[in-house]
């Protein structure tokens, strides 16, 4: 319900939220998740428009997934059926 932002300086956080029993928020109860901005003058938005975000790729690093117990066992028999192979040559 957004009755309760009225003015500029009103806004609704963590703890304005109804949540329906047996949930539970992880956010802090003074986190704000909404707030009502000025309009945007033309100039204010033509400048957004003027400036792309950009973002330097090669400074993100990439954190690899870890395996399930499935896949290091199904990586293990096939390790064991390559030597096996190996071995009846």
């Amino acid at each position: 319900n957004l009755d309760k932002l009225k003015t500029f300086e009103d806004s609704i956080k963590v703890s304005d939220i109804s949540v329906p029993v047996g949930m539970a928020v992880l956010d802090r109860a003074d986190e704000v998740v909404a707030k009502v901005q000025p309009e945007r003058s033309e100039a204010e938005l033509a400048s957004l428009e003027e400036k792309p975000v950009t973002q330097d790729l090669s400074a993100i690093e990439v954190a690899k997934k870890p395996k399930t117990e499935e896949e290091e066992t199904e990586e293990g028999e096939k390790a064991k059926g390559d030597k096996g192979e190996k071995s009846n040559e």
